[in-house]
């Protein structure tokens, strides 16, 4: 085996190595077991796919990592509020599409940031009854889910303020009147211990609800909630029906049952006996 023509050793000075046959001459390997034909530099870094999206502001991120937390735990508590309410899959629908609606929408004043995760959604199931025509009162929804009235009422102010263009926000923002709590109110009247006697409880809910479509009409009780109003209404139903029932005893337990101040309740009913009075 001869190196090459171009190698002027005088004889021919072949070694045998481990990669192969080379010449101790001029060096070439004559015959390679492994030679490696690629370039002497080959560029062993793995290939990291497109680059990565530039890093966000931390304060965002952090922010929308919160509120998407926030919509996921919040979803499941609307779920609860509804199963403890007796709502149905319907109303649990419209409730979720609220919540999710005003945890989305963005605002100047923050939205939902420093809200209670529970009053968030108790205020979604609030205005979820409002907009199903199924109406229940702060009160009311306070006091099933176990909600402090107080933040329930601050959480549904800054729904409001989220949802103002939404398609179902005349509704949603519409009053509850006080004749559409009637029934559940004469109801709540007869449970033990009972304020209102079986043998009286249609001829009080006849009178309550005449009294309740005659103070709307007249707007007489404007400005005071659906359940004082309601409350005040009661209060003078019973009178009416049961002449010598003790008004003073009457408006504390009626105040009491309902979960409202003596003297709001008081305040209710001078207002509407004016109103009687006027049109007497």
């Amino acid at each position: 085996m001869a190196c090459s023509v171009d190698c002027d050793h005088p004889y021919t000075a072949l070694r045998e190595e481990v990669y192969g046959t080379v010449c101790t001459n001029c060096g070439t390997i004559v015959d390679s077991l492994n030679l490696d034909d690629q370039p002497s530099y080959v560029d062993y870094a793995p290939s990291r796919g497109p680059a990565p999206p530039a890093p966000r502001n931390s304060t965002a991120a952090a922010i929308v990592h919160r509120e998407e937390k926030r919509e996921m735990v919040d979803t499941k508590i609307v779920e609860t509020f509804v199963s403890t309410l007796r709502l149905g899959d319907a109303m649990l629908e419209v409730a979720k599409e609220i919540f999710t609606d005003a945890v989305r929408a963005k605002h100047p004043t923050g939205g939902f940031r420093g809200v209670a995760y529970e009053a968030a959604a108790a205020s979604a199931v609030y205005y979820a009854c409002k907009v199903q025509g199924f109406d229940r009162t702060e009160g009311e929804v306070a006091s099933n889910c176990n909600v402090n009235i107080a933040q329930l009422a601050s959480s549904s102010k800054v729904m409001r303020r989220l949802l103002s263009k939404r398609p179902y926000a005349a509704r949603m923002l519409a009053p509850i009147k006080p004749s559409a709590l009637v029934p559940r109110f004469v109801a709540a009247m007869r449970e033990a211990p009972a304020i209102i006697l079986a043998d009286m409880a249609q001829r009080v809910q006849r009178r309550l609800t005449s009294m309740a479509h005659a103070a709307e009409t007249a707007r007489t009780l404007e400005g005071k909630t659906p359940e004082c109003a309601c409350v005040a209404l009661c209060v003078l139903a019973i009178l009416d029906v049961v002449p010598n029932s003790e008004r003073r005893d009457m408006v504390t337990r009626c105040a009491e049952r309902a979960g409202l101040s003596t003297g709001a309740v008081l305040a209710a009913i001078k207002a509407a006996e004016q109103q009687r009075v006027a049109v007497a």
